[in-house]
Formats: structure tokens, C-alpha cells, sequence
């Protein structure tokens, strides 16, 4: 059942109103504009894009200032990059599976 809601038919301060259904208020007459599909997918895919450079660059920095604290100069960031790496392509095959099975 869908609920009902009440838009008033006048100006404010007048009490007369008629319901109106939900689906009514998707029509852009009235409550949140709807979603763009097309701006909503592509909002998707940035975030990725965002993502994975930005966890792989964390493990670089997370490196670099590791080496400088141990005095391990190449190998914190080479591991630490790595790690990054392999994190950024999991969240990657795991939204991309998320996406397909939204999709399908």
C-alpha cells in the first residue's frame, strides 16, 4: 500500500488539502528531485577512479615515512606500494561486482 500524503491546495495557514500518493510526489511536483541515471553511474565510476590511485598512493606514503623512521631506505615502500596495489585491485573487483550484480 502506498502511503499518502497531504500537499496543501492554497496558500499558507489554510487547512484544506488533498492526498497525494507517493508516486505523485517523484513526478518533480513536489519532495526530492529524482536521480539521473546517467549522473548517478558515472558518480560510481569517478569514486573508483578516485580510489585507487589514492590507496596506492597511501602505501607509497605510508612507505616512505616508515623508511624514514626504521633508516630501511627502498624496501617499506616497495612492500607498502605493493600492499596498496594489491588492496586497490580488490576494491576494484569487488565494486565492479557490486555493480554488475546492481546491474543485473
Amino acid at each position: 500500500m502506498v502511503p499518502n500524503r497531504t500537499v496543501p491546495l492554497t496558500g499558507p495557514g489554510t487547512r484544506v488539502s488533498k492526498p497525494v500518493s507517493v508516486s505523485d510526489a517523484q513526478d518533480g511536483r513536489d519532495g526530492p528531485p529524482a536521480k539521473s541515471p546517467v549522473l548517478f553511474r558515472a558518480a560510481k565510476y569517478t569514486a573508483i577512479g578516485f580510489e585507487f590511485p589514492t590507496t596506492v598512493g597511501a602505501g607509497l606514503l605510508l612507505g616512505h615515512y616508515a623508511d624514514s623512521w626504521f633508516g630501511s631506505s627502498p624496501w617499506m615502500v616497495l612492500v607498502l606500494g605493493l600492499l596498496g596495489l594489491v588492496v586497490a585491485f580488490y576494491r576494484l573487483v569487488m565494486l565492479l561486482r557490486h555493480f554488475a550484480r546492481e546491474r543485473g
